[in-house]
């Protein structure tokens, strides 16, 4: 079952991933097709078990998941072997937290396919075209507070402040 978008929204906030670029008038004057376009795709393979994908120009490299640390700096040095991804420090560190990322939601929140295409790699950040998740079962995710909400019923421990008398 396809995740809707609202949801897949939730979960890339979740774990600290872009969401996808959809403002229309951002996209009308910024250059949101810069940089290196890569495709990540995560999915449960029946023979091999859950994989995560990362390819560009027929060009692919594929990693068992969950990822460590390693095996994200691993993936990302085949890239750069395969000619896809060279480029600085930066850059090659960046990606690598993103497929940490994108694997730990993958495995965490027990989804079939979870699929980000294009993600642009830039010098300072990286852009997502689409993002699309599906899973076996239903996934809600309901937020107890609105995010500029106070805890208007939590109760605090008094603290003096100021002078004594």
């Amino acid at each position: 079952m396809r995740l809707p978008a609202e949801t897949t929204h939730a979960l890339l906030a979740k774990y600290h991933i872009h969401k996808p670029v959809t403002d229309e008038r951002f996209l009308h004057h910024a250059d949101v097709t810069r940089g290196v376009p890569l495709s990540i795709i995560c999915l449960t393979d029946p023979y091999a078990g859950k994989q995560i994908i990362v390819s560009s120009n027929r060009k692919r490299c594929v990693q068992a998941c969950p990822l460590s640390l390693q095996h994200a700096e691993m993936l990302v040095g085949e890239l750069g072997d395969q000619g896809i991804f060279s480029s600085t420090p930066a850059e090659r560190e960046m990606l690598a937290h993103l497929l940490l990322r994108c694997s730990e939601l993958f495995v965490h929140e027990g989804l079939q396919r979870f699929y980000l295409a294009p993600v642009y790699v830039r010098p300072n950040d990286y852009r997502i075209g689409h993002a699309s998740m599906s899973s076996g079962s239903r996934i809600s995710i309901e937020q107890r507070l609105d995010p500029h909400a106070h805890d208007k019923g939590a109760v605090f421990a008094h603290r003096p402040t100021g002078r004594r008398r």
